[in-house]
């Protein structure tokens, strides 16, 4: 009866990527051509050939799905009835260079600030991190005069030393 079952479900996978560009989800035991409703889904992969990527939006990337998936404990420590300063102590306290405990600060602050349910935050942080990225690619097109957008530490570095030029020239 498993085996049976299995070879279903592996007919039934098969059959749904050989549809022109569908995206199949899981959801929970069942599988399906859109994304789930109200819960965290695992997206099926072409390139791995499994369910790989788990996440709540269905138009999440691999690093904002991430991001979403470390929400989750977060989430579970504000539902503990821990403090948003808590848990920054707690970041302070561990042995990782100051970026990580900025991002890892902004990241509860960001889940602190949301309300519903372990799914709906982590679909909020997914979305905000997706809405992140898009404002960034439209910035760096539209300010960026050559094909290549520089990162924000280079046009920043940029901008330094383009105002140290400019005030040796006026001293001189």
């Amino acid at each position: 009866m498993k085996v049976h079952a299995c070879t279903i479900a592996l007919m039934f996978i098969f059959a749904c990527l050989n549809t022109s560009a569908q995206q199949l989800f899981k959801c929970g035991a069942t599988f399906q051509d859109k994304p789930c409703d109200s819960e965290v889904q695992k997206k099926y992969s072409p390139l791995t050939g499994s369910f790989t990527k788990e996440q709540v939006t269905a138009n999440a990337d691999t690093q904002c799905a991430e991001l979403g998936s470390r929400s989750v404990p977060i989430i579970q420590s504000r539902a503990n009835n821990e403090t948003l300063q808590s848990l920054h102590a707690q970041v302070d306290s561990k042995p990782i260079g100051r970026q990580e405990k900025i991002r890892d600060k902004e990241l509860i602050t960001t889940v602190f600030s949301k309300k519903g349910s372990q799914a709906e935050i982590r679909g909020a942080i997914e979305t905000d991190c997706m809405e992140k990225k898009w404002a960034s690619r439209t910035s760096h097109t539209t300010s960026s005069s050559s094909s290549y957008p520089m990162s924000d530490g280079r046009s920043a570095a940029a901008a330094a030393r383009a105002a140290a030029i400019a005030a040796r020239r006026d001293k001189y």
